[in-house]
């Protein structure tokens, strides 16, 4: 699924959405009016997808340790103020918390000015829950990455989908200069889970990707973050796009097993171990 339409799906969860968009409302309401200052309000209410969207995602990464937990699974849980107060119902502890880690400057403290420093932003988002739930298909802003390029190319090859004869999968390299500013790298240990030891797995966060929701109404694309860098991108750094035509995709499989890039070397199960001596034979029929 695209990241945005999952993004956006958390948007739709009006479960979340909806009871805590009105307790922000009511925390901003004695700080004027939108008649008596409407472009302060039009930021207010543009810095409330921002803090809706937020909350919705950390409570699904929160459901996910709950339920890990429940199951079994050795899991951190984020910090209690990203949760849902059960006794109070209120969300203001949360709203304080999210606020000085993003925007510059609260109604409620006078416009201080002071921009929040990005590393405590970074700090949050590189936790390792928030990866470890993004790695197994929980929808975060986080975009997943290897240091393998063997890696890559199986993901790509192995969840190809045709539809047209002049389809290709494709492979993105990235410079590590790009991930200077505001786009940053997440490395999270591995030690604990062997898929993402298994995958040479690590993620990349746009930092600034709040003030673009909060302006375009989604996240930003890899492309798009690299366009609002501050400084002039060489050529030589920018992303490179690997592709190659999906029917050739089978062929670079086998390729791949005889490098022993598979699921069972990615994803070590004893499902994926099966998996891998039937491919290994299907493969060797065809060839």
């Amino acid at each position: 699924m695209p990241k945005n339409e999952a993004l956006r799906t958390i948007w739709n969860a009006k479960w979340h959405n909806e009871e805590f968009a009105k307790e922000v409302r009511r925390k901003i309401e004695p700080y004027g009016s939108r008649e008596s200052d409407p472009l302060f309000f039009q930021e207010l209410e543009r810095t409330l997808r921002g803090l809706v969207q937020a909350f919705s995602e950390l409570q699904l990464i929160n459901e996910f340790t709950e339920l890990a937990d429940e199951l079994g699974f050795a899991v951190e849980t984020l910090p209690s103020w990203t949760k849902k107060d059960p006794d109070y119902d209120r969300y203001y502890e949360f709203i304080d918390k999210y606020w000085n880690l993003h925007y510059e400057d609260k109604p409620w403290d006078n416009h201080s000015g002071e921009p929040p420093p990005i590393d405590k932003r970074l700090e949050f988002w590189r936790n390792p829950t928030i990866a470890l739930a993004q790695h197994h298909g929980i929808a975060t802003r986080l975009l997943d990455w290897t240091r393998n390029p063997l890696t890559a190319a199986f993901f790509a090859a192995n969840s190809a989908k045709s539809s047209g004869v002049e389809d290709s999968i494709v492979v993105y390299a990235v410079h590590r200069r790009l991930l200077e500013e505001h786009i940053r790298c997440v490395e999270v240990p591995a030690s604990g889970n062997n898929f993402l030891r298994s995958q040479s797995g690590l993620f990349t966060v746009d930092l600034n990707g709040e003030d673009y929701l909060n302006k375009y109404g989604q996240f930003p694309s890899f492309e798009q973050s690299i366009t609002l860098l501050r400084r002039n991108v060489k050529p030589y750094e920018y992303p490179r796009k690997l592709l190659l035509p999906l029917k050739q995709a089978q062929e670079l499989m086998r390729l791949l097993t005889l490098e022993r890039v598979t699921h069972a070397h990615l994803m070590p199960t004893l499902d994926h171990v099966a998996e891998a001596v039937n491919t290994r034979i299907v493969l060797s029929d065809e060839g």
